[in-house]
């Protein structure tokens, strides 16, 4: 069983974050639509994977990435950034932080999960 965090500040996205990763058994996913409220989230919950959106109103991704890897518990956890954001200069920063996968929205639901899914054997192959 993963439990998997994803934030993102659209509804919209939310929503389909959630109807996509319905389609997986054994996946447990909750939402956040902000930096704090997922980091709200990490205070009460263990998390295997984040898929995580670069442009949120208050803060972008990389803060949140940058405050995930500053804890022990989350150092080596593997983060998706799901975004449209294709500058180079963003993905260099998000490479500098250990993300682990960047996917481009609109995604294709089945992309995704084939993301998701590889980020978490390679974490279970690792340990």
């Amino acid at each position: 069983m993963a439990h998997l965090l994803a934030v993102d500040d659209a509804d919209v996205i939310r929503n389909m974050l959630k109807i996509t990763f319905k389609t997986q058994p054994d996946w447990t996913v909750d939402l956040a639509s902000s930096m704090s409220e997922a980091l709200e989230h990490t205070r009460r919950t263990h998390y295997d994977l984040f898929v995580i959106d670069y442009l949120m109103p208050e803060n972008t991704g990389l803060e949140l990435v940058r405050h995930l890897r500053e804890q022990a518990e989350y150092e080596h956890t593997p983060i998706l950034m799901l975004t449209a954001e294709t500058d180079p200069c963003i993905k260099e920063q998000a490479k500098s932080l250990h993300v682990s996968a960047w996917v481009i929205k609109p995604f294709q639901p089945l992309t995704l999960i084939d993301a998701v899914k590889r980020l978490l054997t390679q974490t279970v192959n690792n340990n």
